[in-house]
C-alpha cells in the first residue's frame, strides 16, 4: 500500500449492549410502520405462477412424447420445483399466502399433503418453535451428537418426521397430543384438516389407479423433493439448539443465507432466515429487505453467502464419529471463516 492509498475500511460490527437493544427496537417499530407485515395476494400468485409453469410444461413433454429422456426430465424438473412445497405451506402457516384466511389455509393443507404432512399440525408446531427458538420449550429441536454421516443423512428422517406428526395428530384427535397442542379449539382443527387431507390423499389414489402415469407425474416428485428440500433445514437453525435463553430478537440464534435466486424462489425467501425469525408475520416479498436491515446489528459469523458455503466448512469440521455439540455456537464455531 502507498502512502496516498486510503487504508481499507474496517469490517462492520454490529453494537452491543444497550445499544444493540435499542437498534433492535428501532428496526421493529420500522416493521411496524412501514406496512413490511402485509401479505400480497398477487405476489403470491405470480411467484406460485413461475413455479407451476415448467411444472407442467415437463408433465405435459413426458405425457405426449413418451420417451424414456422427457420422463427423466419430468421427474427432475418437478422434483426440483416441488420442493417449493415446503416453503409454501411454511407461508401459508403465517397465512402469508392470502388474505383470505380460508383460501390460505387451503392452499397450505394442498401443498402440506403432497408432502405427507398434516398440515393444522405442523402450524402447531411450527409457531411454537417461533415462540421458543433455541430454548427447551422448542418443538424444532436437533439431536446433540452430529457427525458427518448424521448431516449427510439427515434428509431421510423427514420419512420419521411425518410419521410423528400424524402419530402426533391421531393423539391429538383423542385428546393427548403434545404439549404444543392443547386446546379443544385446536383439536377440531386438527380433525377437520385431517379429513381434508384424508379426503385429497383419496383423490389422489384414485386417480393413480386410473392411470398410474400420476405416480410418475406427482407422487414420486413429491416423495424425493421430501428429502431433497430438508437441506436446508439444519443449516438455517444449526446449533442453534438450547443456547441459551437470550433476547426475543432471535438474531443470535438463525443462519442467514444469501443463496442464489434458482433457490431463493424455491425457498419463498426463507433462505433470510434470521429475518424470518425476527418477524414472522412479514410475508416472503419482504424478507430481502427486512434481511438488509437486521444486517446492522446481527452478528456476521450467522450470515453466510450460500449453503454450499456452510456444508463445506461444517462437513470439514466434523468427523465420522458423533460428537456433542450441545454447547456449540455459530460465532465461536466459525469465528475464523
Amino acid at each position: 500500500m502507498t502512502a496516498d492509498q486510503p487504508a481499507p475500511a474496517a469490517p462492520r460490527l454490529p453494537p452491543a449492549g444497550t445499544e444493540r437493544t435499542e437498534a433492535v427496537r428501532a428496526l421493529r417499530r420500522d416493521v411496524a410502520e412501514n406496512g413490511l407485515t402485509r401479505s400480497h395476494g398477487a405476489w403470491a400468485l405470480l411467484r406460485g405462477a413461475a413455479l407451476v409453469l415448467p411444472y407442467a410444461a415437463a408433465c405435459a413433454l413426458a405425457v405426449q412424447v413418451g420417451t424414456w429422456w422427457a420422463w427423466a426430465l419430468q421427474i427432475v424438473v418437478s422434483t426440483t420445483v416441488l420442493c417449493t412445497l415446503p416453503a409454501l405451506y411454511h407461508e401459508a402457516t403465517h397465512r402469508s399466502v392470502s388474505r383470505h384466511r380460508l383460501l390460505n389455509d387451503a392452499i397450505g393443507t394442498v401443498a402440506a399433503a403432497l408432502h405427507f404432512v398434516p398440515f393444522a399440525s405442523w402450524r402447531y408446531f411450527h409457531l411454537t418453535h417461533h415462540a421458543h427458538t433455541g430454548t427447551d420449550g422448542d418443538s424444532e429441536v436437533y439431536g446433540r451428537y452430529w457427525s458427518r454421516w448424521t448431516l449427510l443423512a439427515f434428509p431421510a428422517t423427514q420419512w420419521a418426521f411425518a410419521f410423528l406428526l400424524w402419530r402426533w395428530t391421531l393423539a391429538s384427535m383423542r385428546g393427548k397430543g403434545p404439549r404444543w397442542i392443547s386446546g379443544a379449539r385446536q383439536r377440531t382443527a386438527i380433525r377437520r384438516n385431517t379429513a381434508a387431507v384424508w379426503a385429497l390423499w383419496a383423490v389422489e389414489a384414485a386417480a393413480c389407479a386410473a392411470d398410474p402415469r400420476v405416480l410418475a407425474l406427482v407422487v414420486a416428485p413429491s416423495a424425493l423433493s421430501l428429502m431433497i428440500a430438508a437441506l436446508t433445514l439444519v443449516p438455517e437453525h444449526f446449533p442453534a439448539y438450547r443456547i441459551g435463553p437470550g433476547d426475543a430478537d432471535q438474531l443470535d440464534r438463525t443462519n442467514s443465507f444469501a443463496s442464489n435466486p434458482l433457490l431463493r424462489l424455491l425457498l419463498w425467501n426463507s433462505n433470510f432466515h434470521a429475518a424470518h425469525h425476527f418477524a414472522p408475520k412479514v410475508p416472503a416479498h419482504h424478507l430481502r429487505r427486512l434481511d438488509d436491515l437486521i444486517s446492522t446489528v446481527q452478528e456476521p459469523a450467522w450470515r453466510w453467502p450460500g449453503y454450499y458455503r456452510w456444508y463445506r466448512d461444517r462437513l470439514g469440521g466434523l468427523s465420522w464419529t458423533p460428537v456433542d455439540l450441545s454447547a456449540g455456537h455459530t460465532a465461536e464455531s466459525f469465528e475464523e471463516r
